[in-house]
């Protein structure tokens, strides 16, 4: 009982002892603190596909608990906001985003302020970031990155950063161990297949350069435009190296040149098959950590790739299937590694050629008097889905306005359909609140003249299958914007896919001289 009488006397003494105040007492460490300072972006996925595009210029400095996310998107506006952390729930922190004006890129365009949810990892100079990409999305349970949610990792900037380097030198090592002279360097490979190609297939290399007697090349870096480096040297050797904007920061890549493989494969559509309709043209994207390497169309559902071994994903869909993401290990000593028949899903459009077209379905509003393709038989019709968020869908939309000022008593009509993705559009006033600058910007102080329908965005789904759902899934849309033709019967014929006023008119009144 003593001892303990004289603790407390020990702590009240020095609690109260002259000269001493709260703030000598030391301050409970922040976990931001050894988060203060510069970062740069080594990983940004969404889903299996890189986002470092996004994020080529940006750099993200702490300071405190709030943060500035500088040139989102390569524009001059900075992303601003606050980090907070649970106690109580080590790891999780929460993303809290001002409002974000991004006008330079499309007229009128705000990103709304709320806050993210998300689960954080430092480790030495690394930091590890996954949160949803929606305001209302749940905390992510693990590290990973999803149709749902961004897995980011940030890499400190080296000591005085000030910005990005001008340029990188690339050295390239042979098989061998030694330097790879006359080696050549490019950014992406691109092969297009199709039948009836009367010239030899070939790949196409993007910005291709080529390395000097030391194995070394230097690239501007106003000339790099996406994340990996691909060398390919002698005797068939090929190797690939990531080049986000924390490996551009150290002014240096290397690349190590191995066996190249080819990967080889089809794909398959039972639903296709049964309604006796063709492939059709398909693409494959090969990515790896993320970053496109290499891209492959045709006609015929093949593909096929020049790679090292390794770990890749293949990104795969069609004009008439939806897409499909399936995980490759390309094994070593193997010149050939074929991979078995891949079956996508049908889009809904495809099943719909030659069909009556459905009534538009989750319609919560019109701009413009509400219309039905029944009432429009014995007219063209081009169905437009867009959306006033998208910068090629309103960049677009001065055509299908002189569209329908030239043939709308001539029997085209032309009817949108606009699909909402924050929750914010869903009346007729709203969506015009969102176009005024558009308006004036680029549509020269015009407003559609015909009536648009306003569909939810909201996706449905568990997964890489969440899709937007409602008249968005009815249609099989997949891309914006997307454009279909019905027929003077109310049947389906296809995507319209002219954007040139001119080409699209000619198309136009080939159509309407039919009897």
């Amino acid at each position: 009982m003593a001892r303990m009488l004289a603790t407390v006397v020990t702590v009240l003494a020095l609690a109260h002892a002259p000269g001493r105040s709260a703030d000598d007492v030391p301050r409970a460490k922040s976990p931001t603190d050894p988060m203060q300072g510069p970062w740069l972006f080594d990983e940004a996925v969404l889903k299996k596909r890189s986002e470092l595009g996004r994020v080529r210029e940006s750099v993200v400095s702490i300071t405190g608990d709030t943060f500035t996310l500088s040139r989102l998107m390569g524009t001059k506006a900075d992303l601003k906001g606050t980090l907070a952390f649970d106690a109580e729930k080590p790891g999780a922190v929460d993303l809290t985003l001002a409002e974000l004006d991004l006008s330079e890129l499309l007229p009128d365009y705000k990103v709304p302020a709320g806050t993210l949810r998300g689960r954080y990892r430092l480790t030495g100079e690394r930091l590890t970031l996954c949160f949803s990409r929606h305001f209302a999305g749940p905390r992510p349970e693990a590290f990973e990155a999803t149709a749902d949610q961004y897995l980011v990792t940030l890499v400190r900037a080296p000591a005085g950063f000030k910005e990005l380097p001008k340029e990188v030198k690339v050295t390239v090592i042979g098989a061998d161990g030694k330097p790879a002279a006359g080696a050549s360097v490019c950014q992406q490979m691109t092969h297009r297949d199709y039948e009836g190609r009367k010239d030899p297939l070939r790949w196409e290399y993007h910005a291709a350069v080529k390395c000097g007697t030391d194995g070394t090349v230097v690239i501007p870096r106003e000339k790099i435009h996406f994340g990996t480096l691909i060398a390919q040297g002698p005797a068939e050797t090929i190797g690939l190296a990531p080049l986000s904007p924390a490996v551009i920061a150290t002014g240096a890549c290397r690349i190590e040149l191995q066996p190249q493989v080819r990967v080889s494969g089809s794909l398959t559509c039972d639903e296709l098959t049964k309604a006796g309709q063709p492939i059709g043209w398909t693409a494959c994207y090969l990515l790896s950590a993320g970053n496109v390497v290499a891209f492959h169309s045709s006609n015929n559902g093949r593909f096929e790739f020049l790679v090292p071994p390794g770990r890749y994903a293949l990104q795969l869909y069609g004009s008439s299937m939806g897409t499909r993401f399936v995980d490759v290990t390309v094994p070593t000593n193997r010149g050939e590694y074929p991979i078995d028949p891949i079956a996508l899903p049908v889009l809904a459009f495809a099943l719909l050629k030659g069909k009556p077209a459905p009534e538009l379905v989750g319609v919560v509003g019109w701009k413009g008097e509400k219309v039905s393709f029944a009432d429009l038989k014995g007219k063209y019709v081009l169905v437009e889905f867009w959306g006033y968020w998208c910068g090629p869908c309103v960049g677009s939309m001065p055509t299908l306005i002189e569209l329908h000022e030239k043939y709308a008593d001539k029997g085209l009509a032309i009817v949108g359909v606009h699909m909402d993705i924050d929750g914010e559009v869903d009346t007729a006033t709203k969506l015009d609140a969102k176009l005024v600058a558009t308006r004036k910007e680029l549509w020269k102080g015009k407003d559609m003249p015909f009536p648009s329908a306003l569909v939810s965005g909201t996706r449905i789904g568990t997964g890489e299958d969440k899709q937007p759902g409602g008249a968005i899934a009815q249609f099989g849309i997949r891309g914006f914007p997307t454009c279909l033709l019905i027929d003077r019967d109310g049947k389906v014929v296809g995507e319209f896919n002219n954007r040139d006023v001119k080409l699209a008119s000619e198309e136009i009144e080939k159509l309407l001289r039919k009897k």
